[in-house]
């Protein structure tokens, strides 16, 4: 009763101060209990858009038993976690609802409230999201006025989440007579607290997830049967499928309605007395069966309602067969999550059965040829002209353009390709949760529409954590891993060896100068057990090997201290022969230091350097290093020679940072030839 005291107290205060900023929308016919409403979702004081709310939903009954719909299509203004009210970065682009319970109070009077309960799905990427419990408020001021606030917080508890103002839409809230029984008055059970976290492509789909593409899917409206001899009849299947892909990332549902009693099928699922389940399909993943049989694979939510205001959830997966052979039945089993399928095998019966898988753009090579990939372009800071306006080596191509644009990403993922660059590296550190650049890499290349055509993955800098100056320690980077993992790891397109994401990192020496090599090997070892990553360790040339001894790193990598590994010039500038010269030999003893430990080597190589920029905004001293077209193709051919098996990996730094002179991005200076050159050293 506390919670329900404490969500009324703060309702009123909350819906008395909303500044009703349009008129009210007529009222509805006083007939039934019911929510309708298509509206902005604003930051309270700001007004600032964070969100798209589409709910409709009603007191559910014996006939109807599904209460209604909740959809909310996220911005990228969300600075807070919405369910907890936490100051954590939020990084879900799509959150989907399925109501379990829905309640209705203050019949006759103008401030009217509502409140519905259920599992939500909170989508970053396509084949990632994850799932918990939840409980949402909507009410009317009290002059009966529809600008609300709308407020969250766990399943069963609300609403000590966010809390915010209605913008512009529609907003209907009729209440006949209250809800009975209302509040529900108990935490959820262990049972009913459904599957917990899915993020990033499980166990169950990793092999098939990236093989999605638009035109996967299933539409299906048939009977379910029993595959015994009596093939009777058990329940009937509505199922709708797509991608899911970068424009849908809700992968789709699956509706049963049960006959007769569901435990006739044998199984400890459904629950004796359901009468309908309801999926949310997270995650799916197509395949063809050597006998020409087509296979999707489907991974989600499903909640068994039992009866009005009752019911539970639980994660579930699934897999429909359409059969080659039109004399045999199609095939639906079930399973527990993360284990598909050892429940019952059921056959398709009268209806509609369509299973499509298209054949997918994926990277299917081994070798992978990586460029660090800068998506700082465009962005302005506050009260500067921003970044192309500063000193840079080149202009490219395409002009002056906005990281945050996906159509750039396209168009970059599209040149890569064409050069055999696989694998775009992004920068944790000129990334910061939340920051303009960190919005700008998952609103741009991140939502692409061929991502799927390449690799992703991070390049973790070491100045958030160790930097004598600014370095925040041990807590940053078990912070910055978390967000790295929900933002970043989880999407269908980060790059995995043998499933594990692959975390670039550099300066590994700054973490032994700061924390000392046992408690750096502790600290990697922590994450990489945490998150199961493959970790390449990036080295200053002249570090010790002996450190390495019983470290976590799977693999080495040379980074950093390029300039003063290549002699003393007083002036700082180099010829390229000079710095191809010097890293053939670093590359030599390091891959031999690698493959004797164990370990695997990834070459990596600038075209040139000109730190213009860095001496302008870091006070740094202005080296160059000159390019030489014909030493970066000789260098590049023998990196590729570098690079060890299985993992093969060489990276080129970077694909478009244009502020240290070190871009290959065709541009009006030099055009494609380099992009030409890292073609041609890895052709076949």
């Amino acid at each position: 009763m506390r919670s329900l005291v404490a969500l009324l107290a703060t309702l009123a205060l909350a819906c008395c101060l909303a500044p009703p900023r349009v008129a009210a929308a007529p009222a509805a016919a006083a007939s039934a209990n019911g929510f309708s409403g298509d509206f902005a979702l604003l930051e309270q004081g700001s007004g600032t858009v964070v969100a798209r709310v589409v709910a409709r939903f009603a007191e559910p009954t014996v006939k109807r038993l599904v209460p209604g719909t909740l959809d909310i299509y996220w911005t990228s203004a969300v600075t807070t976690d919405p369910y907890w009210g936490t100051g954590a970065p939020f990084v879900a682009h799509e959150s989907h609802g399925q109501i379990l319970r829905a309640a209705f109070w203050g019949a006759g009077t103008a401030h009217r409230l509502s409140s519905v309960q259920g599992w939500i799905c909170d989508h970053t990427w396509p084949q990632a999201a994850s799932c918990h419990g939840f409980q949402m408020a909507f009410g009317t001021n009290s002059d009966g006025t529809p600008r609300k606030v709308s407020a969250f917080g766990e399943y069963g508890w609300c609403c000590d989440g966010r809390w915010y103002d209605v913008g512009a839409g529609t907003f209907s809230l009729t209440v006949a007579t209250d809800t009975r029984g209302f509040p529900w008055g108990r935490r959820p059970a262990p049972e009913d607290r459904g599957p917990g976290p899915l993020i990033g492509p499980s166990g169950v789909l990793s092999a098939q997830a990236r093989q999605t593409s638009a035109g996967d899917g299933f539409v299906g409206a048939f009977d379910l049967l029993a595959s015994d001899s009596t093939h009777r009849r058990v329940g009937r299947v509505t199922a709708r499928l797509a991608g899911p892909d970068s424009a849908h990332l809700a992968a789709g549902s699956i509706d049963i309605t049960w006959t007769g009693s569901p435990r006739s099928t044998g199984s400890t699922w459904p629950p004796a007395k359901a009468k309908e389940s309801h999926g949310r399909v997270l995650r799916a993943a197509y395949s063809h069966d050597p006998d020409g049989s087509v296979r999707a694979r489907v991974e989600g939510v499903m909640c068994d309602y039992l009866g009005p205001q009752s019911g539970s959830c639980h994660g579930f997966t699934a897999e429909l067969v359409a059969a080659a052979d039109p004399k045999k039945a199609d095939e639906v089993r079930f399973g527990t999550a993360n284990a598909c399928c050892k429940g019952p095998r059921y056959v398709a019966g009268k209806g509609t059965f369509r299973l499509t898988d298209a054949a997918s753009a994926a990277p299917t090579g081994e070798r992978h040829v990586g460029a660090s990939y800068m998506t700082f372009w465009g962005i302005e800071p506050e009260g500067t002209p921003g970044l192309w306006s500063h000193p840079r080596s080149d202009t490219p191509r395409l002009g002056t353009y906005d990281s945050a644009d996906p159509e750039i990403g396209e168009r970059h993922i599209a040149t890569a390709r064409e050069h055999g660059i696989d694998l775009f590296l992004l920068d944790f550190g000129w990334i910061t949760p939340g920051s303009d650049i960190d919005r700008a890499a998952r609103d741009g290349l991140l939502r692409a529409s061929n991502v799927d055509r390449i690799d992703l993955a991070l390049l973790y800098f070491p100045d958030p954590v160790v930097s004598p100056t600014w370095g925040e320690g041990p807590a940053r980077f078990r912070s910055d891993f978390a967000y790295m993992a929900a933002a970043y790891f989880s999407h269908p397109s980060y790059l995995r060896i043998d499933g594990r994401p692959v975390l670039v990192f550099n300066g590994l020496t700054a973490y032994w100068e700061a924390l000392g090599v046992a408690q750096t090997n502790a600290l990697f070892a922590e994450v990489k057990k945490k998150y199961d990553l493959y970790l390449v360790a990036g080295l200053h040339p002249d570090a010790d090997p002996a450190n390495l001894v019983g470290s976590p790193f799977d693999a080495l990598m040379l980074w950093g201290n390029m300039w003063g590994s290549l002699g003393d010039d007083p002036d700082l500038t180099y010829t390229y022969a000079q710095y191809s010269t010097a890293y053939r030999g670093y590359w030599t003893r390091w891959h031999d230091l690698a493959v004797a430990s164990g370990r695997q080597f990834v070459p990596s190589i600038y075209p040139g350097f000109d730190n213009a920029l860095a001496v302008a905004a870091f006070g740094q001293a202005h080296t160059v290093i000159g390019r030489d077209l014909a030493e970066f193709t000789s260098l590049t051919r023998f990196a590729r020679q570098m690079a060890t098996d299985p993992l093969a990996m060489t990276l080129v730094f970077s694909w478009n940072d244009f502020s240290e002179g070190h871009a290959i991005e065709p541009s009006t200076g030099t055009g494609e030839t380099y992009v030409d050159a890292v073609a041609a050293a890895f052709a076949e």
